[in-house]
């Protein structure tokens, strides 16, 4: 048998009261597992919280994979080009061309990624769709924020090497060739 007792105050001073109040109706009675409904319901979602915690964790540690991922392959690509962008700045070029350059390397590389990503998230909505709590499956405001997302976090990933690609000195480009 269960009891659901709603009480304004501290549930543990009215535990006594209802235990002296069943004793006095019953004898035989005994009032096990006293839990507030709080606890209640906390035991009875752990598991998917469990999941969801497990779920953020690991997306987190994707989100910083990509960015460090993104980075290092515009890194590599510019490495790549340095005898390229000495030449450039030597005959003229200003900073801001190869930011730009840099920048939209990086945008095409963002933009395929999360296209991709799109793709991949609409291909697995019906495995997540358990875990999701009051959002369907297709919603597009989390599509959006987290391409958006992405988006951002890319951007500041080839910000660092773009600053890198705008320091290159030609002279030296220039000798080392």
């Amino acid at each position: 048998m269960t009891i659901a007792i709603r009480t304004e105050g501290d549930p543990a001073q009215v535990t006594d009261v209802v235990r002296n109040t069943l004793r006095q109706i019953d004898s035989n009675i005994l009032m096990t597992s006293v839990r507030t409904m709080d606890a209640v319901v906390a035991a009875s979602v752990s598991g998917s919280r469990f999941r969801v915690t497990l779920i953020l964790i690991f997306g987190s540690v994707a989100l910083v994979l990509a960015a460090v991922g993104v980075a290092g392959v515009v890194g590599y690509a510019i490495s790549q080009r340095i005898p390229e962008i000495g030449l450039r700045m030597a005959l003229g070029a200003q900073t801001k061309n190869i930011y730009m350059m840099v920048m939209s390397q990086g945008a095409k590389l963002i933009g395929l990624g999360i296209a991709l990503g799109i793709a991949g998230a609409l291909a697995i909505t019906r495995v997540v769709s358990g875990l999701l709590f009051e959002v369907s499956t297709l919603d597009p405001v989390a599509f959006v924020g987290a391409g958006v997302l992405m988006a951002v976090i890319a951007l500041v990933a080839v910000w660092v090497p773009a600053r890198r690609a705008i320091k290159v000195d030609p002279v030296e480009v220039l000798r080392a060739e």
